[in-house]
């Protein structure tokens, strides 16, 4: 018996090869700014806090925070959960995540 395997094709690569080069240094040419007060707390870092109140193991049904909203007002609330981008509080209450400055847990 002869057991010979078929030949595998290997196409050759003449040029040098430059794969995500430009998407790599496209934000060298973005001009948009971002300023201090958003660099600090961002949408995302909101984000992240709000998973990590519920994620907790000190959360079982309800965590008391303090909220700090855009127009420079603070609350403190229970929340009982998360749903479309808002916060659903102990009172019925919906509070959208894109209202919010920052978000703490209470002690």
């Amino acid at each position: 018996m002869k057991n010979k395997l078929p030949k595998v094709f290997q196409n050759q690569i003449n040029q040098p090869v430059h794969n995500n080069l430009d998407i790599y240094y496209s934000k060298e040419n973005n001009s948009h700014s971002i300023s201090n007060e958003d660099r600090r707390v961002g949408v995302q870092d909101i984000n992240q806090k709000i998973e990590s109140i519920f994620s907790s193991p000190t959360y079982v049904y309800k965590a008391d925070v303090e909220i700090q909203l855009k127009d420079g007002t603070s609350i403190v609330r229970k929340l009982i959960g998360m749903r479309q981008g808002q916060l659903l509080t102990m009172d019925n209450e919906l509070i959208p995540i894109t209202n919010m400055k920052d978000i703490n847990l209470k002690k």
